[in-house]
């Protein structure tokens, strides 16, 4: 816990952890997630299909916290200049 003090580096990602809960309790995002299954079911969703959609969502939530946090964090990263032009004749 003291790391977090001491450490410039973790105290600017426990920073960014901070902001993001911050604005997640202020966004709605939670009331969302906590109603979902009735929010299917008022779009006409059977019960079996909104139970279903309401699992996928829990699944794709935990699937995102399972992902590695801001890989570029201490590491400069270098990022490639495309052009316009360049990126319409890739396709």
């Amino acid at each position: 816990m003291w790391d977090v003090v001491r450490k410039k580096s973790l105290r600017s990602k426990a920073f960014i952890g901070v902001v993001v809960m911050f604005a997640m309790s202020f966004s709605g995002i939670a009331v969302v997630n906590g109603f979902a299954f009735e929010i299917f079911m008022d779009t006409g969703l059977t019960v079996l299909e909104a139970s279903i959609a309401n699992d996928v969502i829990a699944l794709v939530e935990e699937a995102m916290k399972a992902l590695p946090r801001f890989p570029f964090c201490g590491k400069e990263q270098k990022i490639s200049k495309i052009t316009v032009s360049e990126e319409s004749t890739r396709f």
